[in-house]
């Protein structure tokens, strides 16, 4: 590491929350890192369970009522906090020079005016006219995806299936409030139980495990896979034909390895997101909260009729170097 001050990341994660924002965040650190520059994750979220290289960029971690240290930016990735509350964080927080330290938001519902902010991070899918005041500079759309690197690396992963087997991709994301995981097998089940063989990627930290590996028996053939890094989950996800998958950030991580998918709504704020992904990517997407066993079993049979209607345009994994790139340039100015 080099003399320069920190970046500080303030973030939840886990149950409820997913591994999302972490997985983002841990996809900047790593940028960062790749500089010189040392990051630590402030928060109060449970680690257990959580992929190794989501926490490994992070140079250490400081809970959430410790004072973070002087630092040059202080990274929030976090929908809870208001406006005003995001101009008392910055102001409580210590700069490197003993003033306040750089703003950066990570948002990518732009409800919020985030006038704190030196910067904004916005990979929203196509987005290309700030939803933010003029004087607030924002990286906008996919180009600044956060990917972790890890999918540039993708593990080789022999699949223990018979060759006339189909593998497909389940994975709902670091939360599965409504259960999704359960209603994609059963409807994979009743479509044929001998032909899929479902590949399912679930945080070791969520309930429900149980009764879970008990539905893949009725598989002649799946896997059940935990906490995966994200090599790991790149070498599974590339020998899949087709994903079930949450509407969140698994999305840009299918997209960028290229593997088609059906969408799955399991929050309301994904609504947007999934919207964008269906009318640019050609995505099915599902409501996760109106009949998703009739949902999913629809638009699994469109992607298995339609292959072709689905792309991934705009997506190189460069994201986190751009972002990282911008911070260190606005810190030198």
């Amino acid at each position: 590491m080099n003399d320069s001050p920190p970046v500080v990341f303030r973030l939840a994660f886990g149950s409820g929350v997913g591994l999302g924002h972490l997985a983002r965040c841990a996809a900047l650190a790593a940028a960062l890192g790749e500089h010189g520059v040392e990051c630590i994750l402030w928060t109060d979220s449970e680690r257990t369970g959580v992929p190794f290289d989501m926490l490994a960029p992070f140079a250490r971690v400081l809970a959430g009522g410790e004072p973070p240290p002087a630092c040059a930016w202080l990274v929030v990735d976090d929908y809870a906090p208001a406006d005003r509350e995001l101009v008392e964080m910055k102001a409580a927080a210590r700069g490197a020079d003993g003033g306040e330290p750089r703003l950066l938001v990570i948002d990518d519902e732009g409800r919020r005016r985030l006038r704190a902010a030196d910067l904004v991070v916005n990979p929203r899918l196509g987005l290309e006219k700030s939803p933010y005041p003029a004087d607030v500079p924002a990286l906008l759309g996919e180009r600044y995806a956060l990917l972790r690197p890890g999918l540039m690396q993708p593990d080789q992963v022999q699949l223990p299936f018979p060759p006339d087997v189909e593998p497909v991709l389940i994975s709902m994301g670091g939360a599965d409030p409504l259960g999704l995981t359960a209603v994609a097998l059963d409807v994979l089940a009743s479509l044929d139980a001998v032909r899929f063989a479902p590949v399912v990627v679930r945080p070791a930290h969520l309930p429900g495990r149980r009764d879970l590996r008990a539905a893949l028996d009725r598989f002649a053939a799946g896997v059940w896979l935990e906490a995966l890094d994200a090599r790991a989950f790149a070498g599974w996800a590339r020998q899949c034909r087709r994903g079930i998958i949450g509407a969140g950030g698994t999305v840009y991580e299918l997209g960028f390895l290229r593997v088609p998918f059906v969408a799955v709504i399991g929050a309301d704020n994904q609504r947007l997101f999934a919207w964008e992904v269906s009318q640019r990517w050609g995505v099915p997407v599902v409501d996760g909260f109106a009949d998703p066993a009739a949902g999913i079993r629809a638009a699994f049979e469109t992607l298995m009729r339609e292959p072709e209607r689905v792309s991934f345009p705009g997506l190189d994994g460069r994201g986190a170097e751009r972002v990282a790139r911008k911070m260190l340039r606005i810190g030198a100015a």
